[in-house]
């Protein structure tokens, strides 16, 4: 029998980025100085021991990987600089700027010395994978030079492009976060079956479904009726919204407020539409807010959405001091899964809730900057459903955002033409609350498994609960799963040309 865990190996710091990844897998772990799991995860820093475990039969899989630290030869090339990752998997690039050792071989995605640069009689320079892969002994070890773990855990937006459907930009994370996690998962999966083992995570969507929709507003503003035709057009088509109002934007006009039914749910945007560096002004500025709306009978939760999307340390800190569940904050990061921000090396209480980070707002507003046609009903629509179907391709969440000034003038057209999509497609709606609870719920779950390789059995401990499913990846299906409901195991086969979607050598031309 064999226990299948990921071991995250402490050595003598705290590798907080993936203890992210594992939580977020909700995957079996434990911190660990041993060699004393089937697949172990390091960060930079790696024991004497190591040799013997992939000898053994050990699969490791290490970030920011150094030549002396690997225990075998390995191709290093040297020292470098890079921002964009390649990988067969995404559309376009994964923008990851940072530092670390680069190695030659065949491995898995792609990134180039020289960016930018057209190649010249023939030759494409300069071009390394992210991710190796080495056969020592029985074990095998993934490895990459690049600090992708840390990469997770960094503060810091930016200006730029956010989506393959877009050219309207956004001040957003500077890293594609999510994408590194994906990465970051697919490596895992892969060292599962090296070691012979089912990869095993908790699903990320009650009661198995692929995805959920959920739509966010950020009353940065009433503009007059233009809140209400948002408020009434989704509660006509059965769109919950999750509102989060600005005091100093919205004082005096508190009645469009509270004409919001109880339909949708109202959350906290702030007194003073601005991040802060301090902790006492982070929490002023959360507090000032949340007095206003009780003053003035408006019924709201603990629940939060940074002003301009921006983030800090300081700011979540303040949020756990005032006992908020969630928080939403694409310049911390989007379009990815919910998780708890790990700062100074201790899991927050409070949950991030990622989103899609595309306004009608925006897009007006970069029309105007670039002298380009102004969004419409029709092309916001058509955007938004292009969007939901990748949602649903890719099983990430359809959560998405707007505010009043704009949203509401066409509110209309676009919540129709969405939900109508959402509906076609069989996507369940929620709202960030009602999704954050559940995630709660499935972050409490305690579970372990082992593995019968005679029975090719696998025996879970622990009781999920009902809307909680087991999702169990394996390259075959001829397995049974043991100690709980049958309804709730999600088994995906894992097909060699869907799951081996990095490139070997080379940018997939």
């Amino acid at each position: 029998m064999v226990n299948i865990e990921v071991g995250v190996y402490s050595g003598t710091g705290y590798p907080d980025g993936w203890l992210r990844i594992c939580e977020q897998e909700k995957m079996p772990h434990k911190v660990t100085d041993k060699p004393d799991s089937p697949v172990i995860v390091f960060e930079k820093e790696t024991p004497e021991w190591l040799a013997d475990y992939l000898s053994e039969g050990g699969v490791a899989v290490i970030t920011e990987a150094v030549p002396a630290s690997l225990p075998f030869d390995s191709q290093y090339f040297g020292e470098g600089l890079t921002t964009e990752l390649f990988f067969q998997g995404i559309q376009g690039v994964a923008y990851a700027p940072a530092m670390g050792s680069i190695f030659r071989g065949n491995g898995y995605g792609c990134f180039r010395l020289h960016e930018k640069r057209i190649a010249k009689n023939g030759i494409s320079n300069g071009e390394f994978p992210v991710f190796l892969r080495k056969n020592v002994g029985r074990g095998c070890c993934f490895y990459t030079g690049l600090p992708l773990t840390k990469l997770l855990m960094c503060m810091g937006d930016t200006l730029r492009c956010f989506s393959p459907y877009t050219v309207v930009t956004e001040r957003v994370s500077a890293i594609d976060k999510s994408l590194i996690a994906w990465v970051l998962v697919e490596v895992l999966k892969k060292a599962f079956w090296a070691a012979g083992l089912p990869y095993v995570r908790l699903w990320y969507y009650p009661n198995g479904e692929p995805t959920m929709f959920a739509f966010r507003v950020d009353v940065d503003g009433v503009y007059g009726t233009h809140l209400t035709a948002i408020a009434r057009t989704a509660e006509e088509y059965k769109m919950p919204i999750s509102f989060f109002v600005n005091r100093s934007l919205c004082q005096g006009d508190e009645s469009f407020i509270k004409a919001i039914s109880d339909f949708h749910e109202i959350g906290n945007h702030g007194d003073v539409h601005n991040l802060h560096d301090s902790l006492e002004d982070n929490i002023s500025n959360i507090q000032q807010c949340s007095e206003w709306m009780r003053a003035e009978g408006i019924s709201s939760g603990p629940w939060f959405v940074a002003p301009r999307g921006m983030w800090n340390w300081s700011l979540h800190q303040a949020l756990e001091a005032l006992g908020y569940e969630y928080s939403s904050d694409f310049g911390l990061e989007f379009d990815g899964l919910p998780f708890f921000p790990r700062i100074n090396n201790r899991r927050s209480s409070v949950l991030q809730i990622p989103i899609h980070p595309y306004s009608v707002e925006r897009a007006f507003a970069w029309s105007r900057e670039e002298d380009a046609p102004e969004p419409t009903s029709e092309t916001v629509a058509d955007y938004f459903k292009k969007v939901v179907r990748d949602r649903l391709k890719n099983n990430l969440p359809a959560f998405f955002y707007g505010h009043p000034q704009y949203l509401g003038t066409m509110a209309h057209e676009v919540l129709p033409e969405l939900m109508a999509a959402v509906t076609s497609l069989d996507i369940k709606t929620t709202t960030l609350t009602r999704f954050a609870r559940w995630w709660l719920k499935r972050d409490a779950t305690r579970y372990s498994v082992t593995w019968d390789e005679e029975n090719r059995q696998l025996v879970v401990d622990g009781t999920l609960p009902g809307s909680v499913y087991l999702n169990v990846l394996t390259e075959q299906l001829d397995l049974t799963v043991e100690g709980i409901a049958e309804r709730q195991v999600m088994f995906t086969k894992a097909d060699a040309a869907n799951e081996y979607r990095y490139l070997r050598g080379g940018i997939d031309q």
